[in-house]
């Protein structure tokens, strides 16, 4: 595993071409900064998650795995920043680590949160990659013939988390870890769909958002399920109706607050 993180297969790949230059950010000045800033951020943390993670280690086949998961991260961000960048947006992902005082965490809640971040990432890009093979004509910005190199990087990752989380059964055992796999799984699925509802890139792309997030819950929750072995019933009627309770109470939420001023 270490041997496959460590040959870099991407190192070569994200490169920008010369069609970049001429392109018209105007129609999707909103829409699309928001879905970069977003996916900026998240990679960027994993980055400088892994890279503190990695000083800690004793084992040099975990601390390689770690520097080398640092560096995918890293390179996505810095790609996902230069588009901001060229659309005269600029992010400095420098402030990222002066926002809040470094927490901890217990090695296992690092482990749950992180693997459900890998495999949402890779479904999530891989569903947009193939929305787009499928219909190229709503492929807007070159960044997204990136997606499927980009997926790799984030399945190993995924992969090397359910190793480690395979490797320590304690984790995974018992009510209570049972409680704490489920509460995590469903807010990071309960946290996609309220951002994803009031996103406005998803229709550029020529994608439904639900039924783009409900097929990326569903393939998440068939690739986790088979790590910790518990599962949530995310394909029934039932979830969906949750989901879509908890988007129209978000919305009165809002208004709410807007109405009174505490926005």
């Amino acid at each position: 595993l270490r041997a496959d993180f460590e040959h870099d297969w991407n190192r070569t790949l994200f490169k920008w071409t010369e069609e970049v230059n001429d392109l018209d950010y105007r129609p999707l000045w909103n829409e699309f900064y928001e879905f970069l800033n977003r996916s900026s951020i998240g990679e960027f943390s994993g980055c400088l998650l892994y890279s503190e993670v990695q000083k800690k280690l004793s084992d040099p086949d975990v601390a390689a795995i770690y520097k080398c998961m640092a560096r995918d991260e890293g390179r996505h961000s810095s790609f996902l920043s230069w588009v901001m960048r060229h659309m005269g947006r600029r992010f400095d992902l420098g402030l990222l680590p002066k926002m809040e005082k470094l927490q901890y965490m217990h090695p296992k809640l690092i482990f749950i949160t992180t693997y459900l971040s890998e495999i949402v990432g890779f479904y999530r890009y891989q569903n947009i990659s193939d929305h787009l093979k499928a219909n190229p004509e709503y492929s807007f910005h070159p960044i997204f013939r990136y997606f499927d190199d980009w997926c790799n990087d984030e399945r190993r990752h995924s992969r090397f988390f359910a190793l480690m989380l395979r490797s320590q059964p304690q984790y995974l055992r018992g009510t209570l870890n049972h409680l704490t796999i489920k509460f995590f799984t469903l807010a990071v699925y309960i946290t996609m769909y309220l951002r994803d509802c009031e996103s406005g890139v998803y229709a550029k792309l020529g994608m439904d958002w639900e039924k783009y997030d409900v097929k990326v819950i569903n393939e998440t929750e068939a690739a986790a399920r088979n790590v910790w072995g518990v599962a949530i019933r995310t394909d029934s009627k039932y979830f969906l109706s949750c989901l879509r309770k908890m988007m129209r109470n978000n919305f009165k939420n809002k208004a709410g607050r807007t109405k009174t001023g505490r926005a």
